[in-house]
């Protein structure tokens, strides 16, 4: 699919990796960015499901290793499990700030 990197007038870069499966051009591709934004729709990966799921996610923090990351966008399996919930033990795994959107959500950069 498709994603962005917004140049910041901190002189950091912000990353939004949409609707997609994974592939490691994305590792590549996201290098360097300060803040990142996930589209992470499944909880577990499933075959023919083009989405990101939360292994994805923990795979590209953990390369990345981006100030802060957003998980968003999320499909069912992912609101049953807890998405806040998971985004705190991503936090504590990775040592990296993760957090779970919620709808009007406000982040300053």
């Amino acid at each position: 699919n498709y994603g962005f990197i917004f140049y910041l007038n901190n002189q950091k870069k912000l990353g939004l990796i949409t609707d997609t499966l994974f592939f490691d051009k994305l590792l590549q591709d996201f290098q360097n960015v300060n803040y990142l934004i996930l589209h992470t729709l499944r909880l577990k990966s499933k075959e023919g499901i083009l989405h990101l799921s939360i292994d994805d996610a923990r795979k590209i923090i953990k390369t990345l290793c981006p100030e802060m990351a957003i998980l968003t966008h999320f499909g069912m399996t992912m609101l049953k499990a807890n998405p806040f919930k998971l985004a705190r033990e991503l936090t504590q795994e990775l040592q990296i700030k993760v957090i779970s959107a919620y709808d009007r959500m406000k982040v300053s950069f």
